[in-house]
């Protein structure tokens, strides 16, 4: 029987009624709950007015969006589980991952994104937290031309601040790539590869994907497991009735990516008769949530934005 190589990714652009909770978890005072597996409950189809509506917001999306919140969790335990059987790739450690990220733009042409990032890795000998604080801010020295300049802090390192891009700028042409969100390249992306489009209770567009998997994942020492990996997209979009239009549209309030693997047996030998868990464990997790904002950010102190000081 052919084996498949242990995987679990989920592509970020670039985010209910209930939770889950991880079964098994080495990390202590890890408070994070994923959403998990469950989607929102569509309640009914679309009409076709409604269809046209969201249509038509494709291509008005991008001129509201001023903000967008990302979240990402990961966690891998498959040291803790697997100990000397642990598969190759993942090496002797367990791992969380915990990111933040938002971004603004203001009305003076300027974008701020600012990222938080904790790792923490841990095994039975060692235990290491890192942790990375990056400011970028994107803005016009002068109407001709753009700079994107970065500031990254490490730990409890001193501020690097570096400039990263400059070039030209032609506002009719480069704004969105300089200053916009991608919501609507997010948004029609994300609808295209949905599985189920409809309206919720609360009059929300939703789009939904899932997907289940199972396989063979080798591990060390000869030894192989049962496991089942989930994947869940969900993109919500409410209706949006901006000042300056009569003609309201709907506009992505949230994506959300999820994934899993559970292990589904015990680890057995090739030639062992393979036992089946009750109740499958997950071992690792991956989710993403990304909100979006149409909020007035006003203007931005460009004097805030700090000198380059690198090396």
């Amino acid at each position: 029987m052919k084996k498949a190589k242990l995987l679990l990714l989920i592509p970020i652009t670039s985010f209910l009624a209930g939770c889950v909770t991880t079964d098994y978890s080495p990390f202590e005072e890890d408070d994070y709950i994923p959403i998990g597996y469950q989607t929102e409950s569509i309640t009914r189809e679309l009409t076709s007015d409604e269809e046209g509506v969201l249509i038509d917001g494709l291509l008005r999306m991008d001129d509201y969006v001023t903000g967008v919140k990302s979240a990402i969790e990961e966690r891998y335990y498959l040291h803790s589980y697997f100990g000397k059987n642990t598969p190759i790739d993942y090496e002797d450690v367990d791992a969380s991952l915990s990111y933040s990220s938002e971004a603004k733009t203001y009305n003076n042409d300027v974008k701020v994104v600012h990222e938080n990032e904790k790792e923490s890795f841990l095994n039975d000998y060692v235990s290491v937290d890192t942790q990375e604080e990056v400011y970028a801010w994107t803005f016009l020295p002068t109407p001709a031309t753009y700079e994107m300049r970065r500031s990254v802090v490490r730990d409890s390192e001193d501020a690097i601040v570096t400039t990263i891009d400059t070039g030209a700028y032609v506002a009719a042409t480069d704004y969105q790539t300089r200053f916009g969100h991608n919501a609507a390249m997010t948004a029609d992306s994300l609808l295209a590869d949905s599985d189920l489009i409809g309206m919720n209770d609360d009059e929300t567009i939703v789009g939904i994907r899932r997907v289940s998997t199972s396989s063979i994942i080798e591990l060390e020492r000869n030894s192989y497991v049962y496991t089942l990996t989930n994947t869940v997209m969900e993109i919500k979009l409410s209706l949006y009735e901006p000042e300056d239009d009569s003609d309201p549209f709907y506009l992505p309030s949230q994506v959300r990516e999820y994934g899993e693997m559970k292990v589904m047996s015990e680890v057995f030998v090739i030639n062992e008769l393979v036992k089946y868990l009750d109740t499958p464990i997950t071992i690792c997790y991956q989710e993403g949530i990304v909100e979006y904002s149409t909020t007035d950010n006003g203007d931005y102190d460009t004097g805030s934005i700090p000198e380059v000081n690198a090396i």
